[in-house]
């Protein structure tokens, strides 16, 4: 592996997917593809640093199932996967979670998710006026019972 400073000079994949990068520092691999006319740009299919900022990281040179010699970046663990195969589940796997752990966590979160709209429900339902407040009661007050009484008793 050769020690390097690059700089990303692509925001944006290629058409075939890869990066471009200026060696600023250190010398490449051997056999590493160079280009540009000062032969200080590197391809790459990973996405490496920040635009146009200084960025240190070990280069080497790998093969693919095909056969084909390719270039690759090493920061760290987790960034050491080229584009098409860097998406969660990847990285997941590769830091000790297996599929059984990685559907858990799914599940946990849809479940999280669930949990939110029901709050959610909740508070609408308690901010809704309510129906019965401003109407008058459709009873009646209940009639205490009346004693006749008659007209001769009242004098």
């Amino acid at each position: 592996m050769a020690k390097l400073t690059i700089i990303r000079l692509s925001q944006s994949p290629n058409q075939y997917g890869s990066f471009s990068y200026r060696v600023t520092e250190g010398t490449p691999e051997k056999n590493t593809k160079l280009y540009g006319e000062n032969d200080d740009i590197i391809y790459c299919n990973q996405k490496i640093g920040l635009w146009n900022n200084p960025t240190e990281v070990e280069q080497f040179l790998g093969k693919s199932k095909s056969g084909k010699t390719y270039t690759g970046f090493s920061v760290d663990k987790e960034l050491n996967n080229f584009q098409q195969r860097g998406h969660t589940a990847t990285l997941a796997v590769k830091s000790g979670l297996n599929t059984e752990k990685i559907e858990m966590l799914q599940m946990l979160a849809l479940l999280d998710e669930q949990e939110l709209k029901v709050m959610v429900m909740q508070k609408q339902l308690k901010s809704l006026p309510n129906p019965t407040a401003n109407q008058r009661k459709a009873v009646s007050p209940p009639m205490e019972d009346a004693e006749i009484v008659s007209d001769e008793t009242v004098q």
